[in-house]
């Protein structure tokens, strides 16, 4: 099962870790929010699966970027798709020891497989830009995901493809 996942990642998260939209190239500075990107068209062999777009918020905060990408991409964001079911609601979160715990509403799921965790990672890559964030913890309806090994993500879990960089901050132990 661990390698099932682990190829099933590495097929998916074919993504820069430093990029504007998906597959594209990051503008100088500030924090950007990941969504996963819209199903490549007929005709392209490789798509991204994630891109991000500017954070445009006044305060580079946890609830600030929950907020961002609760609302989803701008339109004018070509290419990316809104991470959450219809009816997802941040019902908490909270800080303690580096590890961001985020509780979701039950909309949140109905995400299963590759599409829970595509949205996993947005939130995980999103928030762990923030200095205070290692890890993100993400329940939904009181309860953690099943499939998951560990209930905590670090950004650098997610596997990357032709990747100068991993997002996120390093860490030395699980």
């Amino acid at each position: 099962m661990r390698k099932r996942w682990a190829a099933l990642l590495a097929a998916l998260l074919l993504v820069p870790a430093l990029g504007c939209k998906a597959g594209g190239v990051e503008e100088a500075g500030g924090l950007k929010l990941w969504f996963p990107a819209q199903p490549a068209q007929e005709g392209r062999q490789l798509a991204a699966a994630l891109g991000t777009c500017p954070y445009g918020g006044e305060e580079p905060t946890i609830p600030g970027l929950l907020a961002a990408l609760m609302a989803g991409p701008a339109e004018e964001e070509d290419g990316l798709a809104p991470i959450f079911p219809p009816g997802t609601r941040v019902l908490g979160w909270s800080l303690e020891d580096g590890v961001a715990s985020v509780e979701l509403s039950a909309a949140y799921t109905g995400l299963m497989g590759v599409d829970l965790t595509l949205a996993d990672y947005c939130v995980t890559l999103t928030l762990a830009q923030l200095p205070e964030v290692d890890g993100v913890r993400i329940t939904a309806n009181g309860g953690g995901q099943s499939y998951r090994e560990r209930q905590v993500l670090y950004p650098q879990d997610a596997l990357f493809s032709g990747a100068e960089e991993s997002p996120g901050k390093q860490r030395e132990n699980h």
